[in-house]
């Protein structure tokens, strides 16, 4: 690993001091094979010519990064959030645009009237268009359903049930 204590990949800029020249060689990583690292750099060349010319190996324990250890990356919050950025003065309708309303047909009782789902009792979970997704009572499945296959369940107050 290197000493910067981050993890190595391929495509890195780490440098390699080399004692035996008293330089630094930096270059790409190519590959990662167990304990040798194989960096790529064009302008090194070696004594004798061949395919692998620029190529050379390193141990990974002697890499230094070339990433800076004390630079920060300053996150900019309001490119991630654009309601941040709009400076809306307070009290102003523009505000809630953004916000999704409830529909007022969330959670009501409601029976099914056609389909293959037919005289079944449940609560409308979800409003999308003409569409509604309905759970069903018996089964606790949800079932998406059009809603003119629905019609609102009328509760009949009774002494029994505190609340319909």
């Amino acid at each position: 690993m290197p000493r910067c204590s981050r993890s190595l990949r391929v495509a890195d800029r780490p440098t390699a001091p080399d004692a035996a020249d008293l330089q630094n060689r930096s270059g790409v990583v190519i590959a990662i094979r167990g304990l040798f690292v194989f960096l790529y750099n064009r302008d090194i060349s070696t004594h004798n010519a061949s395919a692998a010319e620029g190529v050379f190996v390193v141990n990974p324990r002697t890499l230094i990064s070339a990433a800076s250890k004390t630079a920060r990356i300053a996150t900019d919050l309001t490119k991630l959030n654009p309601e941040i950025s709009q400076h809306v003065p307070a009290g102003s309708g523009v505000a809630l645009q953004g916000r999704k309303f409830r529909d007022p047909l969330q959670d009501m009782p409601v029976v099914i009237v056609k389909g293959i789902n037919k005289s079944r009792v449940g609560l409308i979970k979800d409003v999308n268009g003409e569409v509604c997704r309905v759970e069903l009572q018996s089964t606790n499945q949800t079932v998406t359903v059009n809603k003119s296959a629905l019609k609102r369940k009328e509760c009949v107050p009774c002494a029994a049930a505190a609340g319909c």
